[in-house]
């Protein structure tokens, strides 16, 4: 399993806003801050934590313990919390995704006319 790494909040920001310095004076930081970051890999977990503010992740603390965790040597304990943290993450996921896909294809049906499938299409 692929772990998620901090980096990739970073990335997800430039997707939608190229200007690293945008970044930076949204965050508070110096250019060199998300340079250094960006070298090294890894956030801080503060510079981390802003982005996923800014960016609205829902699992703001994880991004966190997983910028956190980036810091710290390779070990059975680094990886079993890494790994404890993407299951988590999975499962949160499901609960938020599955009701709401219950409740659209509950609504095509009752609207009716196309099947349920093609009407689901056109609500997303």
């Amino acid at each position: 399993m692929e772990h998620r790494q901090s980096i990739q909040l970073l990335h997800k920001a430039l997707a939608r806003e190229p200007s690293q310095a945008f970044w930076c004076k949204q965050l508070g930081v110096s250019r060199s801050a998300l340079a250094v970051a960006k070298m090294r890999g890894r956030l801080s977990p503060s510079i981390a934590g802003n982005l996923a503010r800014l960016l609205a992740e829902p699992e703001l603390e994880q991004w966190v313990a997983i910028a956190g965790l980036e810091a710290e040597p390779d070990s059975y304990g680094k990886a079993k919390i890494l790994q404890t943290i993407e299951q988590r993450a999975s499962e949160e996921w499901r609960k938020r995704s599955l009701p709401n896909l219950h409740r659209t294809l509950r609504r095509a049906i009752i609207v009716g006319g196309a099947t349920p499938i093609a009407q689901y299409r056109t609500l997303h």
